[in-house]
C-alpha cells in the first residue's frame, strides 16, 4: 500500500479507476456501435430508395437556380410523398459515416477509449502495486509517454474543433454553408493530428529512465544544468517546477522523464513542458468556453422559435383540377437561420419551363405527410428538431471544463508557477484523485447522449436488438418457413404491378396509395429527372389510365382478400387493409 494514502482513499481510487475503465469501455463500444448502425441505416435506406423505385418519380426541379429565393431546391419524388433524405453516395467512407457530427463524435469516442486504456492501467498498477510501467525498459518509457501524450492531446484537440464547429453552425448557419466547409473542416482535423503527433516527437530524444532522486535534487550532480541565456534563474526554476509536476507522487528508485546532458536539452526541455502546458491546458479553455457559451446562448434562443421548424419536409400534389388557373407551387423549407422559421415560397411555374405541360400546369403542391392507416394525406404539423449534437457537446465542454480545473490548478499551476497551495506531504492524497477525475472526461460521452436524446436512445435499443441474435432467430426462422409451405402470391397476381405490391409488402414497406399505384403501371418508363418529355409522358399516361388501373384494381380485390387467408400473420392485416383501401381510394383518387 502506498505510504501516502489512507485506506480509505487507497480503496476508492483503485474502485473509481476500475469503474472508469468498465464504464468507459463498455460505453465507448456502444456508442461507436450506435453511430455505425444509424449512418448504415440511412446509406441502406437511400440506397433502396433509389434502386426499388427509381421510376415512381414525378420530380420538379427547377434547372435555374437563380430563380429560388434560397440555396435550397423543391422536390416531388415516389409519386405521393417525398423527404429530404439520404441518396444514394459514390464515396464509400461517406456512406460509413453520413453526418458531420457522426464524424466527429466518432473520432472523439475513437480517442477518448484510447486515452483510457493508456493511462488509466498505468495508474491503476501504480496504485496497487507501486511499480510505474514506464520504468521497465527504456522502450516503454518512449512509446507510452509519447502515445499517452498524442491521445490526451487529440482528445481534447478534437473537443474543441466539435465545439467550435457547432456553435458556428448553430450561431451563424448562412456564413458558415459558405466558408466552413467540409473541405475545411477535414483539413483542420488533419492539422489538429499533424500538430498533435509533430509536438510530442521530441519524447524520443529528450526522455530517459533516470533515478528519481537526481530528478529533483538542484545540486550540481544533477543531470539536468541550468540554461545558458540572460533569464536563467527563471528557466531552471520553470524546468525544475516541470519536472516536479510529471514526476509521480510515489518512491521510486527510477523514473521516465527528461534527461538533461547539457544547457541545450535544459532549454528544449523547458520549451517542450511550456508548450504543452500552453496548447494543453490554456489553449484549450480559450477555445472551449467561448464555444460552449456561444452554445448555451444560441441553444436558449432556438429553443424559444422551436416550434416554428420545419424539419422532414414532405411534397404532396392534393389534387389535378381541370382548370389551369393556378399556376403556382407552395413550397416549404427550412430557412436554415439561428430563428428556426418556417418559411413558405411561392415559386411561379413559368421558372420550370423544361416542365410545363397540360397535366403539369395546374397541380398546387403544399406541405403534407401520408396518412397510411386511412389511406388519405393529412397535412404536415412540423415537429421541433433539437439540435441534439449541439446540446452533448455543451454539455461535454462543461464537465471538461469542470472536471480539469481542479487538476490544472492544484497539480499543474502550483509547479509551473510556484504556487504554495497545497502541502507537500498531501500531493499523493490529491494527486490520484484528481487524475481519476480528469480522465472521466472520456467515459461520459455515451452516457451523456443517452441521457440528453430520446432519438439516440431509440437507435441504441434498435442497435442491441441487432446485437442480441435470440431477439430475431426464432422469430425469422418461423416467418421463412410459413413463406415457402404458402404458395407465392406472384402466381395468382398476372400482373408485374400487383407482384411489385406483394413483393413490396413483403419487405415491410408501406402500402403504396392510388397515386403510388398508378406510377407503377408504368414502371418500365424508367422517368428520369428534370426530363421534359419524360414528365408531360408520365403524366398524360396516369391521367389515361387511372379508369384502368381501378377497374384492375377492382377485379383482384376480391381475389387478393381470398389469399390473404394463407399468408403470415404479421402481413394478413396490412394485405386486406391494402386491397379494401385501394378499391375506396381508385375512384377518389383523381
Amino acid at each position: 500500500m502506498m505510504q501516502d494514502l489512507p485506506p480509505a482513499i487507497w480503496y476508492a481510487c483503485i474502485i473509481l479507476a476500475i469503474l472508469l475503465l468498465a464504464l468507459g469501455t463498455v460505453g465507448n463500444i456502444l456508442f461507436l456501435f450506435t453511430i455505425f448502425y444509424k449512418s448504415q441505416l440511412k446509406s441502406r435506406a437511400g440506397s433502396v430508395k433509389s434502386t426499388r423505385m427509381p421510376y415512381a418519380s414525378l420530380t420538379l426541379w427547377p434547372k435555374r437556380k437563380a430563380s429560388l429565393p434560397t440555396g435550397y431546391h423543391p422536390q416531388v419524388t415516389e409519386g405521393l410523398w417525398s423527404y429530404k433524405g439520404f441518396q444514394g453516395r459514390q464515396n464509400p467512407l461517406s456512406c460509413l459515416l453520413v453526418a458531420t457530427s457522426d464524424r466527429l463524435l466518432s473520432l472523439m469516442t475513437f480517442t477518448d477509449c484510447l486515452a483510457q486504456w493508456t493511462t488509466l492501467p498505468r495508474y491503476l498498477l501504480l496504485i496497487l502495486t507501486e511499480v510505474d510501467l514506464r520504468t521497465l525498459h527504456p522502450c516503454i518509457c518512449w512509446m507510452h509517454t509519447f502515445v499517452v501524450m498524442t491521445t490526451t492531446n487529440l482528445s481534447v484537440a478534437y473537443l474543441c474543433i466539435f465545439s467550435v464547429h457547432r456553435a458556428i453552425r448553430l450561431r451563424w448557419p448562412l456564413w458558415s454553408r459558405r466558408k466552413l466547409t467540409q473541405a475545411r473542416l477535414q483539413f483542420a482535423i488533419v492539422l489538429a493530428t499533424g500538430l498533435c503527433i509533430a509536438k510530442h516527437l521530441p519524447v524520443f530524444f529528450l526522455f530517459r529512465v533516470v533515478p528519481n532522486n537526481r530528478i529533483n535534487s538542484s545540486s550540481p550532480s544533477s543531470p539536468c544544468p541550468t540554461c545558458s541565456s540572460s533569464s536563467s534563474s527563471v528557466a531552471a526554476a520553470l524546468f525544475r517546477a516541470a519536472i516536479n509536476a510529471t514526476s509521480l507522487p510515489v518512491k521510486e528508485s527510477f523514473a521516465c522523464d527528461l534527461y538533461c546532458t547539457n544547457s541545450t536539452s535544459v532549454c528544449l526541455g523547458w520549451f517542450y513542458y511550456g508548450l504543452e502546458f500552453f496548447t494543453h491546458g490554456l489553449l484549450a479553455y480559450f477555445c472551449i468556453l467561448p464555444a460552449t457559451c456561444l452554445l448555451c446562448q444560441a441553444l436558449r434562443h432556438s429553443a424559444s422559435r422551436a416550434p416554428k421548424r420545419a424539419g422532414t419536409l414532405c411534397l404532396l400534389p392534393t389534387h389535378l383540377p381541370q382548370s389551369t388557373d393556378s399556376r403556382s407551387m407552395s413550397i416549404y423549407q427550412p430557412s436554415g437561420s439561428l430563428l428556426n422559421r418556417e418559411v413558405r415560397h411561392h415559386v411561379s411555374m413559368s421558372s420550370l419551363q423544361e416542365l410545363q405541360s397540360p397535366s403539369v400546369d395546374g397541380i398546387r403542391f403544399h406541405c403534407s405527410a401520408p396518412n397510411w392507416a386511412s389511406g388519405r394525406a393529412v397535412p404536415f404539423q412540423p415537429q421541433p428538431r433539437q439540435p441534439i449534437s449541439a446540446y452533448v457537446i455543451s454539455a461535454l465542454g462543461i464537465y471538461h471544463m469542470l472536471s480539469s480545473l481542479p487538476f490544472l490548478v492544484l497539480i499543474e499551476a502550483r509547479f509551473q508557477f510556484k504556487l504554495k497551495i497545497l502541502p507537500e506531504a498531501s500531493h499523493a492524497l490529491v494527486y490520484f484523485p484528481l487524475v481519476l477525475l480528469l480522465y472521466s472526461n472520456n467515459a461520459i460521452n455515451y452516457y451523456a447522449m443517452l441521457l440528453i436524446g430520446p432519438r439516440f436512445r431509440r437507435q441504441t435499443c434498435e442497435a442491441l436488438q441487432h446485437l442480441l441474435p435470440f431477439c430475431l432467430t426464432d422469430r425469422q426462422s418461423n416467418v421463412n418457413a410459413k413463406w415457402k409451405a404458402s404458395p407465392d402470391p406472384a402466381n395468382y397476381s398476372g400482373n408485374n404491378r400487383r407482384s411489385d405490391v406483394f413483393a413490396a409488402s413483403r419487405q415491410g414497406a408501406n402500402k403504396l396509395d392510388c397515386f403510388g399505384l398508378c406510377q407503377r403501371s408504368h414502371s418500365r418508363a424508367h422517368i428520369k429527372l428534370g426530363k421534359p418529355a419524360s414528365s408531360s409522358v408520365m403524366c398524360g399516361s396516369l391521367a389515361s389510365d387511372v379508369d384502368f388501373i381501378a377497374s384492375q384494381d377492382q377485379k383482384y380485390a376480391q381475389q387478393e382478400v381470398n389469399q390473404a387467408a394463407n399468408l403470415p400473420e404479421n402481413l394478413k392485416e396490412r394485405t386486406l387493409s391494402h386491397s379494401l383501401s385501394t378499391v375506396n381510394l381508385s375512384s377518389t383518387c383523381y
